[in-house]
């Protein structure tokens, strides 16, 4: 770690993935500048992340399994309220 930086954040849960700039990079912006070029060259070099699928709710999984569409076999029952009412 460069002297004068750390992590960025509160001190009881600091930010991952970030990091505060030394102070003393104030006075002299070129310094900072090819830091952050030099990390967005970095970044750049890496692979995309790849997005994990977003887990189907158990509801949804029973309905998408038991829909006509995944089951042609499966006999379409249709309620009217007259008779849901007995």
């Amino acid at each position: 770690m460069i002297e004068g930086s750390g992590l960025f954040g509160p001190a009881e849960r600091p930010m991952t993935g970030y990091l505060a700039l030394p102070a003393a990079w104030h006075a002299s912006p070129d310094v900072a500048a090819s830091w952050v070029e030099r990390a967005l060259a970095h970044v750049g070099s890496m692979p995309p992340k790849v997005k994990k699928p977003k887990p189907m709710n158990l509801n949804a999984q029973v309905v998408k399994r038991l829909s006509p569409r995944n089951c042609p076999s499966l006999p379409v029952i249709a309620i009217s309220a007259s008779a849901a009412a007995c």
